[in-house]
């Protein structure tokens, strides 16, 4: 009986011992932060928006057409600095700008920006309305003169994952 009940008791130890355990297989994956899903390279695939002015008539040269933007690649860095590139018909990369990114909440400001790529004045910077490891959205809307016609821009910059 002594035997018996020295079993038992061992038996019922590692019982509790193997209840007590917690592995955590019901625990949801930590998410990654946006910051972390930006980091990476990104190409261009299409902006979308529209140009408004007080006349209701566009500027000439100005449309509210998409617009393919496959030969632009930003390539965030962890160190908090990007470049820009520009993809070429062969499909070479040459560096148009290089500068410091930081992300606010959803907003993602790019210094140093040219008049060529997405330049912002002020500061003002881009809302990121998606970030997934596959998608990467950029809003922003804007006011100045087109030439000579003022006018207020909204468009969304779209970018997919970039494979060199």
């Amino acid at each position: 009986m002594r035997y018996t009940t020295k079993y038992f008791f061992s038996l019922l130890i590692a019982a509790f011992s193997l209840v007590a355990c917690n592995n955590n297989d019901d625990e949801a994956p930590s998410t990654p932060s946006n910051s972390t899903l930006l980091v990476g390279t990104w190409r261009g695939t299409v902006a979308e928006g529209t140009i408004e002015t007080d006349s209701g008539e566009l500027p000439d040269g100005a449309n509210n057409d998409p617009e393919d933007i496959s030969e632009t690649v930003l390539d965030f860095r962890e160190d908090g600095t990007y470049i820009e590139y520009e993809v070429d018909e062969n499909g070479n990369l040459t560096e148009i700008n290089e500068d410091a990114w930081t992300l606010e909440g959803n907003t993602l400001i790019m210094n140093g920006l040219d008049d060529e790529g997405f330049a912002l004045e002020g500061g003002e910077g881009f809302e990121v309305t998606r970030l997934t490891e596959s998608n990467l959205d950029l809003f922003v809307e804007a006011s100045g003169d087109f030439f000579t016609t003022p006018v207020t821009i909204q468009v969304t910059f779209k970018f997919e994952p970039y494979q060199r």
